[in-house]
């Protein structure tokens, strides 16, 4: 038995798990989940992802569409940092950025000693220490020590691949995986 069907035998037998896609046998352990994948299969569901364009990302919403094409569509306020030349959309980001040329490190880890810039990237430093993985997937149970790495990981689940290649239609699941795709073609 292939672990993935041992995983499901367990789910329904062991766990009471009852909500099974009609469609693909995918197994959930709660219902809004489940109804979330089950709209997945409606052709209506399907057709509202709205894509962008100008670098093929696909949005589930048109407010998230429109909020994204300002990005293409606008002028962009950029911001050039003096001392090496890098360009960020807002004036936030060029003032932590400065912050790397001029070594200020307000934020120092208690238990290694370990210094950052941001109070947000000390607490997720934390949990190297703790091993707190805060973040856990209703489909697996998986746990994560970030939310970026769970929304990642809940696109091996749903299939969204929002990253596509301009030059063969290929999509990816994160924007380094395209990267690493055009690099080789």
């Amino acid at each position: 038995m292939s672990r993935g069907a041992r995983d499901t035998h367990e789910k329904i037998q062991h766990q009471g798990v009852r909500h099974i896609c009609q469609h693909c046998g995918k197994v959930f352990l709660n219902e809004p989940t489940f109804i979330k994948h089950c709209k997945s299969h409606d052709p209506d569901h399907i057709k509202n992802v709205f894509t962008c364009k100008v670098c093929t990302l696909v949005l589930r919403s048109s407010c998230g569409y429109r909020r994204h094409m300002k990005r293409h569509n606008g002028p962009v306020p950029s911001y050039i940092c003096d001392v090496c030349g890098k360009t960020v959309n807002t004036l936030q980001s060029l003032k932590f950025h400065k912050k790397t040329h001029a070594g200020e490190k307000n934020y120092l880890c208690g238990t290694c000693g370990k210094d950052f810039i941001r109070k947000q990237a000390l607490v997720m430093h934390t949990r190297v220490h703790t091993k707190e993985r805060p973040f856990q997937c209703l489909m697996c149970s998986k746990r994560f020590t970030q939310k970026s790495s769970l929304n990642i990981h809940m696109r091996y689940h749903t299939g969204e691949r929002p990253y596509g290649c301009e030059l063969c239609s290929k999509k990816f699941i994160t924007k380094t995986l395209l990267k690493d795709h055009k690099c080789k073609t």
